[in-house]
């Protein structure tokens, strides 16, 4: 763990931001109706269709910006690998968790049906757009 602070503290340093290593610590559960914070997913408009959870685990160094060689960096070093390995067993479990009691599933899905009361979901993209992907023939 020391080489690893060592490690955050240096590619924090490179990055102009402040040394303050990696940051381990379990946040307790959020409000579910507070709308999150920025960034993106590929969930979209899956989560209007059925209900989805969203964890995160630290994967690099604290107030690395995203996008850039220093996420690179973390995520070949042993710190990357622990988070991911970490989040594999979140997920792993938690689908483990679902298969075996089919009860939480029935109260997720009582929930999300609850929390849209009645609304339909209407994608802002017409159901008649084609992807714009072009597919060239041969090499």
């Amino acid at each position: 763990m020391d080489e690893e602070a060592a490690f955050a503290k240096r590619i924090q340093k490179e990055t102009n931001i402040e040394e303050k290593g990696i940051i381990c610590e379990i946040k307790e559960l959020e409000d579910p109706t507070k709308d999150p914070e920025g960034g993106s997913t590929d969930v979209a408009e899956v989560s209007w269709i059925t209900p989805t959870l969203h964890f995160s685990a630290t994967c690099t160094h604290h107030g690395i910006p995203w996008h850039s060689w220093a996420v690179v960096t973390s995520s070949r070093h042993s710190i990357g690998y622990k988070g991911m390995f970490l989040a594999a067993k979140v997920m792993a479990t938690t689908a483990l968790d679902l298969f075996l009691d089919q009860w939480i599933l029935v109260e997720m899905k009582k929930e999300f049906k609850d929390k849209l009361k009645g609304y339909t979901y209407k994608s802002g993209i017409p159901p008649d757009r084609k992807p714009p992907i072009r597919i060239k023939n041969g090499p």
